[in-house]
């Protein structure tokens, strides 16, 4: 089938790095919420000298406080499926943080596991937990940059630019084939 493929944008002027990461855990409670709290439960009990290391739902809050806690927070924890492209994940990414968790499928065209995230089969709960842990000791080493850098990189390929261009493209080619 001949089709046109969309980008999703996101606002990669809003979502950017910030200047400070702080060891915490970010995460979005709207679904699956029982996995987020399964995930920390687990992670406390396999990690106990990382208790003091947050998991901080991102909820109730404006695009612009949700962007300052994605640059504020070092990992992004992305327990929701199925989902389509996850604009969250790739705002997180764009913010810097390392990303673990589902690709809840739509997300496998961006989530590059060893590379620019964590990414783990929908539902495989002890396996984020690993690769939370994993993450924290390349933060706490100083050894996260690649990851960072190649996850700002894949962010930056959902631009609202790139989504504009491709919707004023695709109308062009509709309306004077």
């Amino acid at each position: 089938i001949d089709a046109t493929t969309i980008c999703s944008g996101i606002d990669t002027s809003l979502f950017r790095p910030g200047s400070t990461k702080h060891l915490m855990i970010a995460y979005m409670p709207r679904k699956n919420r029982a996995y987020s709290h399964l995930i920390e439960a687990i992670f406390r009990s396999r990690y106990p000298q990382y208790n003091r290391v947050p998991f901080v739902p991102i909820d109730g809050m404006s695009h612009a406080q949700v962007a300052q806690m994605l640059r504020d927070a070092a990992i992004f924890l992305a327990h929701s499926f199925p989902e389509g492209l996850s604009r969250k994940t790739l705002e997180a990414m764009a913010s810097g943080c390392i990303v673990v968790g589902f690709d809840g499928y739509g997300s496998r065209e961006c989530m590059r596991h060893g590379d620019n995230c964590y990414r783990l089969q929908d539902g495989d709960v002890m396996g984020v937990v690993e690769y939370l842990g994993t993450a924290i000791e390349l933060l706490t080493q100083q050894r996260a940059n690649p990851m960072q850098l190649a996850a700002i990189a894949t962010a930056r390929h959902y631009s609202l630019e790139l989504e504009e261009r491709r919707v004023v493209e695709f109308w062009r080619s509709f309306l004077n084939p």
